[in-house]
């Protein structure tokens, strides 16, 4: 190497550094093809740039082909900074690119003499030696000396006196041995350390993470498995805190073999752990009644059983939820003990709802509109039922034991949907929205409040006063966007166009058209731009739409029969798709036919109602064939639609 370098170095001195005077011509040549690389005129030589020009310079010669050059400028620098490990570690891959072995294992040799102390250098060295020996069998002999290295280093680390054992170090010396695929020499050093020095669980979940990517899954969950023997990482795992442990054990396939392998290693492990990853397991699997059961026998705390029961809730196992739930009322611990029995009372509401109509699209273009109408598919809660019963007295129980906020609300909810004395209901989200401690429930109350004023025909000064007093009070971007849609359609029910027209103007221009409420404010304007500014007609259909909000069909369907023979002939399809949907709610399915069928000109509300006339035959008449050609009718008509794929793969479902 000697003799190279001396000759490389004079060579650059040279090109690059010599007086003008001793070749001009070929220094200039050499600047200019400088100047075309870097795209710049800096006539910077290698003594007056950075490390980093300098390396930047020698990668931009290589990249331009120019490899002689790149190893000159290299040389040189690494000549004047032995010692620095941003030059070394460009200068090692550049040299690694180049599969140059010989001089990268003489580079490496004199950065790790150069820095005896440090111990990176060192494991620079080995890390040369493997990393060549892998790739070269000439150099196969020297694979030895790398082993010596690490094994050095690893030694060094676990016998310094009077200090703790730094881990950490060790598992990187341990990393790059398997990085380089020295899998037998790493297992041992890691079963030395276990064994000798008292560390029986160390590198395991590294080793777990490394048998899972090559499909040893024994292997693998025997080694997670040992890793959770650690009293503080068993404990990050129990707090939900160790992701990288459940997202690996996540990770293993579904199939019957896999998923013997882990029953069969789970239930032979002496570790209590055991049962609570075969939980996890069962719940992946979707075996929520035997997750549930192990859950119950083997918690390690409260708060993780509980948090397993949530996990159950949100796959909509109620049932195996409520197991827990019920397990947990009687806790010690106040607070188990009161979010137990508000998820129990919840469950059993939940039970109490019965599905009364669900059409796929049609009650997502309903659930968007701007005026926030009742979902043609909305959930009917039967309030007859036993269910809905306990889940009341459970809230009860909740309001009188803990004076818990939600419970408070739940209750009020409950009378607003029964209109039960709104004046009562109103004062109970009053009184909550004043001095409720939970800032969401207080928030979503004032919602409730404006929702109850509107409902019960209270549209008024005085409630445009609240909606201004409420966005003061609830700043968050989230809220106050909520709020000013409720103010929006209060201006609506007011009658206000013109001022509503403006603001809403106003406010698309200043949005984002990613912003949540975009599209329903466009929805508003739109509306009102299809009565052409005749704001009679506009009234009389404004009336109509709150009279769905207060649920009074019988009064909407005579506001919508005034303009449905309208002579704007988007007005008349709009009332007409309006009293087809009151219908539906009102179950007299074959008026709601009659009016959807009344739209005959091609325009939004024409395709909208072909659409719910469709998914009416389809999924609550349930007469296929009918539905098969209005489903056809749709597609021959509106192939331009945003729903046609939709329709389409419906179709294909119906008729294959």
């Amino acid at each position: 190497m000697k003799s190279k370098t001396i000759i490389l170095s004079q060579l650059l001195y040279f090109l690059l550094v010599a007086p003008i005077g001793a070749s001009e011509n070929v220094l200039e040549s050499i600047k200019n093809k400088g100047r075309e690389i870097r795209g710049v005129n800096s006539q910077a030589n290698v003594f007056q740039a950075t490390d980093a020009q300098n390396v930047k310079r020698a990668i931009s010669h290589e990249n331009a082909g120019l490899k002689d050059q790149a190893y000159l400028i290299f040389e040189q620098i690494f000549l004047e900074k032995k010692s620095s490990s941003y030059i070394f570690s460009n200068y090692k891959n550049f040299l690694i690119r180049q599969e140059d072995w010989s001089l990268l294992i003489d580079i490496s040799r004199e950065y790790a003499e150069l820095n005896q102390n440090n111990d990176n250098a060192s494991l620079a060295l080995a890390e040369s030696i493997l990393y060549v020996s892998s790739k070269d069998s000439l150099f196969a002999e020297l694979e030895s000396e790398g082993y010596l290295i690490i094994d050095r280093l690893i030694l060094n680390n676990l016998n310094e006196i009077n200090e703790p054992i730094n881990t950490s170090r060790i598992k990187r010396y341990i990393s790059r041995l398997i990085h380089y695929n020295k899998y037998d020499f790493a297992i041992d050093k890691i079963e030395n350390i276990r064994i000798e020095y008292g560390y029986p669980s160390f590198y395991s979940r590294e080793l777990g993470k490394y048998y899972l990517s090559n499909r040893d899954y024994k292997k693998s969950i025997n080694e997670y498995l040992l890793s959770l023997t650690n009293e503080e990482e068993l404990n990050k795992y129990l707090n939900n805190q160790y992701g990288s442990i459940q997202s690996q054990l996540a990770q293993f396939p579904d199939d019957d073999d896999t998923k013997s392998i882990i029953i069969n290693e789970l239930l032979q492990h002496p570790n209590k752990i055991k049962n609570n990853i075969l939980a996890q397991y069962r719940f992946k699997w979707g075996e929520y009644d035997q997750a549930c059961t192990i859950m119950l026998s083997n918690f390690f705390t409260e708060k993780h059983l509980y948090d397993f029961a949530i996990n159950i809730m949100r796959e909509t196992d109620y049932n195996s939820a409520a197991r827990i739930f019920k397990f947990l009322i009687s806790s010690s611990k106040g607070e188990i003990a009161e979010l137990s029995i508000l998820q129990l009372a919840t469950i059993l509401e939940m039970k109490s709802i019965k599905q009364k109509i669900y059409l796929p699209i049609s009650d997502r273009i309903i659930n968007n509109s701007f005026l926030e109408l009742p979902l043609l598919g909305s959930n009917n809660i039967d309030y007859k039922s036993e269910e809905l019963s306990q889940a009341i007295m459970m809230y009860d129980s909740l309001i009188t034991k803990y004076n818990n906020s939600k419970a408070k609300y739940k209750v009020a909810e409950f009378k607003a949907m029964t209109n039960i004395d709104y004046k009562k209901t109103l004062s109970d989200f009053t009184n909550l929205e004043e001095s409720a401690t939970d800032r969401n429930i207080k928030f979503k109350s004032a919602i409730k409040i404006i929702e109850i004023y509107i409902e019960n025909g209270l549209v008024n000064e005085d409630l445009m006063d609240r909606i201004e007093k409420y966005k003061k009070r609830y700043t968050k971007k989230s809220q106050n966007d909520q709020l000013n849609l409720k103010r929006f359609q209060t201006l609506f029910f007011l009658k206000k166009y013109d001022q509503l027209q403006k603001e809403l103007s106003e406010q698309l221009k200043s949005i984002d058209k990613d912003n949540s409420y975009y599209n329903e404010y466009l929805d508003g304007i739109t509306t009102m731009m299809l009565f052409n500014n005749n704001n009679d007609d506009l009234s009389i259909f404004c009336d109509g739409l709150l009279e769905i909000k207060k649920q009074n069909y019988t009064d909407a369907i005579d506001k919508f029969n005034l303009l449905s023979e309208s002579n704007l002939d988007m007005v008349a399809n709009i009332c007409s798709y309006y009293l087809g949907y009151i219908y539906i709610n009102l179950q007299d399915y074959e008026k709601a036919q009659e009016s959807l069928s009344l739209n005959a000109n091609h325009d939004i509300f024409s395709e909208l109602s072909l659409l719910l006339s469709a998914e009416l035959e389809d999924y609550v008449i349930k007469d296929i064939n009918s539905a098969v050609d209005r489903y056809m009718d749709f597609i021959g008509n509106y192939d331009y639609s945003i729903f046609y794929e939709e329709i389409r793969i419906r179709l294909e479902e119906i008729i294959g």
